[in-house]
């Protein structure tokens, strides 16, 4: 006697009706459990690509970090370089401002343009950037390489056979099969199963250990990205308390400046213009006429 099934067919004749019931039940879950796999890869997946975003979106926000402190050291140079004007132009002429000041003190070494510390500052960020760029790729690589590794195919049959061989642990797994097979005829039609039947469970199971092991190979990229965003962020904590330190001390140093400035511009006297000048001469020289 066959048995229909759910598509429309028929089952061998050797199955009895509860055992065709068991089949396509079996069958069911089978198929379902694939879908389930296939569903948390694609989660797995839409995860890790969330992350990797993450990931680049940290790494920029520290490349902009580094060029906050690097624009604080410019800074930095440029206070040194305005407090060494206004020191010697108050030492030379009293802040009379005349060609011979305005270059500063020509004893300090610095940087005699500003354009040459643009030059090295923009030649500075092109190497950054390509540091970044090689950093970036190398953790992409290494992320790929730690992932493969951490989930290499395992003997699952050798691992089978170490835990079958523990004192106790057969006679305890085949009393729990003799009591499944009493109560349940599925454990004994398990290798009288068609040829059909079994090839359709086998790719079923296929397809899910396919599925997991995608998954595995996800949730190992995702175990990597999380420990670099980790590093990532304790090493911007650290340059976010370096740069807050760094603007509180620029600030205080750029106020000290202007406040200098003001009090050595405030008490200067005002240079008489070249007209004036003349026009005090002329009244001079018509007095005694």
């Amino acid at each position: 006697m066959a048995f229909p099934n759910e598509n429309g067919g028929y089952y061998n004749n050797h199955y009895t009706a509860d055992e065709a019931e068991l089949v396509d039940k079996a069958k069911r879950v089978h198929r379902g459990s694939t879908a389930s796999a296939q569903r948390a890869l694609k989660t797995a997946e839409r995860t890790r690509e969330l992350a990797a975003n993450t990931l680049g979106e940290l790494e920029s926000q520290g490349q902009k970090l580094d060029r906050i402190d690097a624009d604080l050291h410019e800074i930095d140079q440029d206070v040194d370089e305005s407090k060494s004007v206004l020191s010697y132009m108050r030492r030379c002429c009293m802040c009379f401002l005349c060609s011979c000041c305005c270059d500063g003190d020509r004893d300090v070494v610095r940087d005699n343009t500003r354009k040459q510390r643009v030059k090295g500052r923009n030649q500075a960020r092109a190497q950054e950037t390509e540091m970044y760029a090689k950093a970036n790729e190398a953790r992409k690589t290494e992320s790929s390489t730690g992932a493969v590794a951490a989930h290499a195919p395992v003997n699952e049959e050798a691992a089978r056979n170490e835990l079958l061989e523990k004192p106790g642990r057969v006679n305890i797994e085949e009393r729990r099969r003799q009591r499944q097979a009493a109560r349940n005829p599925a454990y004994r039609i398990g290798e009288n199963l068609a040829d059909e039947d079994k090839e359709e469970i086998h790719a079923e199971t296929e397809k899910q250990e396919e599925a997991f092991d995608q998954i595995g190979t996800a949730l190992g990229d995702l175990k990597q990205m999380s420990h670099a965003m980790n590093d990532e962020l304790k090493r911007q904590e650290h340059v976010l308390d370096a740069v807050t330190d760094h603007t509180d001390r620029t600030g205080y140093e750029i106020q000290h400046v202007s406040a200098q400035a003001r009090k050595d511009f405030k008490v200067r006297p005002k240079p008489a213009s070249s007209g004036g000048m003349k026009r005090q001469a002329l009244r001079a020289a018509t007095r005694f006429v």
